[in-house]
């Protein structure tokens, strides 16, 4: 059985993969986020306001420039984010 530590990992991971795929599945397009979607997502959880950032968010995520985010992209600018925090 996992210690305390490791389950508040494991809870915290869980909660961002939900949260992305909440979002990312809300178009035919499953498992990847749109714009749309992204930008649904950062109103509701990042409370960002500024229509602006929504396109920094989506061009910073977007590393390979398909207009679609992974989950990969996100949990790597998530990861960015907080190192910058």
């Amino acid at each position: 059985m996992a210690d305390k530590s490791e389950q508040t990992i494991l809870t915290a991971m869980d909660f961002l993969k939900e949260t992305f795929h909440k979002y990312a599945d809300m178009d035919d397009d499953k498992g990847t986020m749109s714009k749309k979607e992204l930008t649904d997502l950062v109103r509701k959880h990042v409370n960002v306001t500024i229509e602006s950032h929504y396109d920094y968010f989506f061009k910073t995520m977007d590393e390979d420039k398909d207009a679609k985010i992974t989950f990969k992209e996100y949990m790597y600018f998530l990861t960015d984010m907080y190192n910058f925090r």
